[in-house]
């Protein structure tokens, strides 16, 4: 089916990306993979190298690699985190990420401020916050809490405040970095079950993670990434064998 102009789309052809080696990006700890080469003299983390591939709508994509790989770094280039070096990055449509699920919220606000803050942020109309915080309170399961400072709160209920923020709207392009632990039992069932409709309602979705359970369950095709490099992209039945083996050895 041809793509129409309001459909979402991820394209990438020829891409790299670079990092001084002192660079704040990797001074802050970013989970930069890749080699680190001589670039006009300086020590560089060649982080992507020539890396093209095409997530149109309707794109349930998983990322795999050892350590190192890449994976993170190409999500937070897709998210805008990361500009290229070269080649050519095209991202269509409104982009939600889950990445960490308390990056951005005050520790000195309130679970219900800290929710409207985001909201607002996200262009959402002031009429629906009272519903957005409800929803999310009530998720969440922080009771009284919602009301009082994040400092308050224990990492658990920080988490899940963070993941009912993130899971709360539908994107157009949906890019996920390993957070599905969250919460004891029970909540990673309704965690499971949010994502699954946060998912469903995504026009593309390109999840990273080490768990092949979660893989098989989200996703229908693999991008398998070595030190930076596309080693492989395709249908799951067709990559996941050749990536296992690759592993074993």
């Amino acid at each position: 089916m041809a793509l129409i102009e309001t459909d979402p789309l991820v394209c990438l052809e020829g891409v790299k990306l670079q990092f001084d080696i002192n660079s704040s990006a990797v001074d802050a700890g970013a989970r930069v993979g890749g080699e680190i080469v001589k670039i006009r003299g300086k020590s560089c983390v060649e982080a992507l190298k020539n890396l093209s591939f095409e997530a149109p709508a309707g794109s349930r994509i998983g990322v795999v690699g050892s350590n190192g790989s890449g994976k993170s770094t190409l999500l937070r280039l897709i998210a805008g985190i990361y500009s290229p070096d070269g080649g050519r990055l095209e991202v269509r449509g409104d982009v939600s990420t889950l990445f960490s699920t308390t990056v951005g919220m005050s520790a000195h606000a309130s679970a219900r401020a800290n929710i409207r803050d985001v909201a607002s942020l996200m262009g959402v109309p002031f009429s629906r916050h009272d519903e957005l915080v409800e929803d999310i309170v009530e998720f969440a399961e922080i009771g009284a809490f919602a009301s009082m400072p994040m400092r308050t709160y224990s990492t658990g209920m920080r988490a899940r405040v963070g993941f009912g923020i993130a899971t709360a709207l539908k994107p157009s392009i949906l890019l996920v970095d390993e957070i599905m632990g969250t919460g004891d039992a029970s909540f990673q069932k309704k965690a499971r079950a949010r994502m699954e409709t946060l998912i469903g309602d995504s026009g593309i979705m390109i999840l990273a993670s080490h768990s092949t359970p979660i893989i098989n369950s989200f996703c229908d095709k693999l991008l398998w990434l070595e030190r930076g490099q596309l080693v492989d992209f395709g249908p799951r039945d067709q990559v996941e064998p050749k990536f296992r083996e690759a592993m074993k050895a």
